[in-house]
């Protein structure tokens, strides 16, 4: 190597560590110091390294679209329609299914006292509620990555799993011990009664401890669960932990 191409290669080296300085201080410029962190996060679990970068204030108290600030996939038109083309054949099988399961076990079935009836037909029921309330939001605000609706859509999936638990108890026993009593019809009436005020018992301490907020200069309101023993600097809390396990 000539003492020319030495040279060209040196100075390639110290642009490059150089434009590599500037990028690692323009981004250090733009962060956020830990004693100015929020409590919460916007969509944290969307792209960590930029979360805490600084945004512009907008004129004329605007604000920011949050899928200007968090660009994901599913803000792409094709990504939309497809989404919502796929969500659409799940609600409507959900829909269509559920309702056609009631009707045939409540109104065809001749043996309406059944315990399998009663369970079928709780099952049935909170997979509507999960359909007419978890689907649609759940694609509402992946799509607007917002909060639109109320804070009380939350009981119909816990419902569902119990019913799951309670019907595997019951083939359970009738299984395991076919010459044992089985379970009464009112038995089977007061088990699902108990899993419904379960279900949603289970699921009040979230809506009790949910609420929308708006961060500023972000557009919409985001909804955040805020324990009692949310640690101020971690924001962690152990009875969310608790309610989680």
């Amino acid at each position: 190597m000539d003492f020319y191409s030495q040279i060209s290669l040196n100075n390639d080296d110290n642009n490059h560590q150089n434009q590599r300085q500037l990028q690692q201080q323009h981004f250090s410029d733009n962060l956020i110091p830990p004693s100015e962190w929020p409590v919460k996060l916007v969509n944290a679990n969307v792209w960590p390294n930029f979360l805490w970068r600084k945004h512009p204030i907008p004129n004329n108290n605007q604000c920011l679209p949050i899928q200007s600030s968090f660009p994901e996939m599913v803000d792409l038109l094709p990504v939309q329609l497809i989404f919502s083309f796929l969500y659409l054949i799940i609600w409507l099988a959900a829909i269509l299914g559920n309702v056609s399961v009631l009707y045939v076990v409540s109104l065809k079935q001749v043996q309406l006292s059944s315990v399998r009836s009663v369970f079928i037909c709780s099952l049935a029921a909170s997979d509507i509620l999960m359909s007419m309330t978890s689907l649609p939001i759940t694609a509402v605000s992946i799509f607007t990555r917002d909060w639109v609706f109320p804070t009380f859509f939350w009981g119909a999936v816990f419902v569902s799993s119990f019913t799951l638990t309670a019907i595997a108890v019951d083939r359970y026993i009738l299984i395991k011990h076919p010459t044992k009593q089985k379970i009464k019809f009112r038995t089977a009436l007061s088990i699902v009664a108990s899993l419904w005020m379960l279900g949603y018992a289970c699921a009040m301490p979230v809506g009790i401890f949910s609420s929308t907020v708006e961060y500023s200069p972000f557009c919409g309101q985001f909804c955040e669960e805020n324990w009692p023993d949310t640690d101020t600097q971690s924001g962690r809390s152990r009875l969310r932990k608790f309610y989680g396990i």
